[in-house]
C-alpha cells in the first residue's frame, strides 16, 4: 500500500508524502488521546523522547532505535508508552497525547520538535 511512495509503514508514507509536497503538515489533524489532554508547548517531550520519535519518522523500528541509542528494545517501547499515574513519567503518547507512532510524529513535527529536514531518508 505504501510502495508508491516508497515507504514500508503508515509513518514512512506520511513523512515521505510531507517531504514530497503531497500533504501539507497544516492539514493533518491528529486524534487526540483524550479531549481533557493539556499539552505544555513549551517543553512536551524530554530530549531522549524527542530523539526517539525522530529516529521512528526516518522509519526506523525499535529494535533499531534501541541498537543506535545504546537501549533496550523494550525501553524504547516504554518511552511511548509509560503513563504518568502507572510509572511515575509520562510517555510520548501522554505528553503528545496522541494514539500513535504515526500520530507522534505528526505532532512533533507541528511542534517545531523536529523539522522535516531532520529526517534522514
Amino acid at each position: 500500500m505504501y510502495e508508491r511512495l516508497g515507504a514500508w509503514s503508515e509513518t514512512s508514507a506520511v513523512v515521505e508524502a510531507l517531504k514530497q509536497g503531497i500533504i501539507q503538515l497544516e492539514d493533518i489533524e491528529v486524534k487526540k488521546m483524550t479531549d481533557e489532554g493539556q499539552l505544555d508547548k513549551s517543553a512536551p517531550l524530554t530530549e531522549r523522547q524527542t530523539e526517539i520519535l525522530r529516529l521512528t519518522a526516518e522509519g526506523k523500528t525499535n529494535f533499531l532505535i534501541g541498537l543506535q541509542l545504546g537501549i533496550k528494545e523494550r525501553t524504547v517501547k516504554s518511552h511511548y508508552s509509560s503513563r504518568l499515574e502507572t510509572c511515575g513519567y509520562p510517555g510520548i503518547f501522554e505528553r503528545l497525547n496522541v494514539q500513535s507512532r504515526t500520530a507522534a510524529v505528526v505532532r512533533g513535527l507541528q511542534l517545531g520538535l523536529f523539522s522535516l529536514e531532520d529526517i534522514s531518508s
